[in-house]
């Protein structure tokens, strides 16, 4: 009777859609993560594929995910309006999946680049429509609750392959990690629809049908479908890409996600993922370099918590900076370690550098590496989330390539302390961006959004 009762009064369907839309990005984290714990092996004398990788060969085994995410940005944009968002996730499993085969099998570096390039593929479709449909199934006062539940399983996928990945064969793991794009096919297939995708074709219906499963009452329905068709009336037009880029609103939004992106991308995220081991072996840690990347991966978890606790009570604003903040404080303990290594006898302090990660990966999880996505739901509208998220996905792409492979360059020309410090003063320029560009959207209704984004002041 208790649980009846308590799924009869609860939005348990918005919580369950939500995990399920999550093991896309999960499979993103475990497809950015994955070269942490293969590149060494892929490296070695004893490589699984029966060739040693070079370090160029390498970097680019990383770097050719993002490569892969700008085509899939693209199929993303064409594909949303027609299959809704639902439908994409579901289309995304299939392409997140073969590339896992094509990499566990590879017995030759261009089939590796080519399955990390399709992995890329599926990222890219997935990468802006998972916040979007989070944001159109959710209710306004638990909209950052289920972002943040979506954005820490994400992170799962990143601790998956680090827990698992330095203890297992090269093999397994890409098998393990191949399990996951299925369980998003499956779970995606009971999940309910976007009520604004139906209502944009005419289901109203549906629409209904699939509020009432989401809210667990009937009692508002009509009231939000009300809200819904008002928001949808509003943005409706037909205007080219130009005609967007001259309307106040959209440009404002795209200038915000596309500036949360490029700190939060050059913030060092995925290239320390990537190459976390690498790092460790480097800093000369006491601790192994694969027990180091088990803690960096497990303290994330704490840190997304908190997230979803305090981000509906404090706001996106003062999360974002808090975040950056505490990553910048980080980043330049990291690099200065790194700069006097050789210069002075650092044995006393060997515990720095996995400290300092430790505490860049718990402030990062915060805030920065997921509000990005998280606002690419939230402040475009209905007119143009396809294009805003096709823009987003591109230049995610764009960017996570061109953060991998220039770390790899410039740690190897002027050393990983410069990368650590130039990541920590892209931090320091995102305290300040999140407190005087990010617009709150703390318990707004995504008209109410579009509202604020009209006016001078939020």
């Amino acid at each position: 009777m208790f649980l009846q009762a308590l799924f009869r009064n609860s939005r348990y369907v918005q919580y369950l859609s939500t995990i399920a839309a999550g093991f896309a990005p999960f499979t993103f984290a475990a497809c950015t993560a994955w070269p942490s714990p293969s590149l060494p092996l892929l490296t070695s004398s004893n490589s699984p594929i029966g060739i040693t990788l070079s370090h160029e060969e390498a970097s680019w085994v990383a770097a050719s995910l993002f490569l892969g995410i700008i085509p899939g940005s693209i199929i993303q944009g064409l594909l949303l309006d027609k299959l809704g968002p639902k439908g994409l996730l579901q289309l995304s499993s299939a392409v997140l999946f073969v590339p896992w085969i094509m990499i566990g099998f590879a017995d030759s570096v261009p089939l590796l680049i080519a399955g990390r390039f399709i992995s890329g593929l599926g990222c890219g479709i997935t990468l802006s429509t998972t916040p979007i449909y989070i944001c159109e199934i959710a209710s306004n006062d638990i909209r950052g609750k289920l972002g943040v539940i979506a954005a820490l399983i994400t992170t799962c996928g990143g601790v998956l392959v680090f827990s698992v990945g330095p203890f297992v064969g090269y093999t397994a793991l890409t098998m393990i990690c191949g399990i996951f794009p299925i369980i998003l096919g499956v779970s995606m297939t009971f999940a309910p629809e976007s009520p604004y995708y139906l209502l944009k074709k005419g289901r109203q219906t549906d629409a209904r049908t699939n509020l009432v499963r989401l809210c667990a009452s009937s009692s508002n329905s009509d009231r939000i479908l009300g809200e819904m068709n008002e928001t949808l009336r509003r943005d409706k037009a037909d205007r080219s890409l130009i005609e967007l880029l001259l309307t106040p609103n959209f440009r404002r939004s795209l200038l915000v996600v596309l500036g949360a992106k490029s700190i939060s991308e050059f913030s060092g995220g995925y290239a320390i993922t990537a190459y976390m081991q690498t790092i460790m072996e480097v800093s000369q840690s006491n601790l192994s370099p694969q027990l180091s990347s088990v803690i960096y991966s497990l303290v994330q978890i704490p840190a997304m918590i908190l997230s979803s606790i305090l981000i509906d009570r404090l706001g996106r604003k003062p999360v974002f900076s808090i975040s950056a903040f505490g990553a910048c404080v980080s980043l330049l303990g990291e690099g200065t370690y790194f700069y006097l290594q050789g210069k002075v006898n650092l044995e006393a302090v060997a515990f720095i550098p996995i400290t300092c990660l430790t505490l860049y990966r718990v402030l990062v999880s915060f805030g920065l590496s997921h509000l990005p996505y998280f606002l690419t739901g939230e402040l475009f509208n209905t007119e143009t989330k396809k294009v805003g998220g096709f823009i987003f996905g591109f230049y995610s792409g764009l960017v996570g390539f061109l953060n991998s492979k220039l770390f790899s360059t410039i740690t190897s020309a002027w050393g990983i302390y410069t990368s650590c410090w130039i990541f920590a003063g892209v931090c320091a320029v995102g305290v300040l961006f999140g407190l005087f560009f990010i617009p709150e959207t703390k318990g707004k209704t995504l008209g109410d959004i579009q509202n604020s984004l009209s006016s001078t002041k939020e």
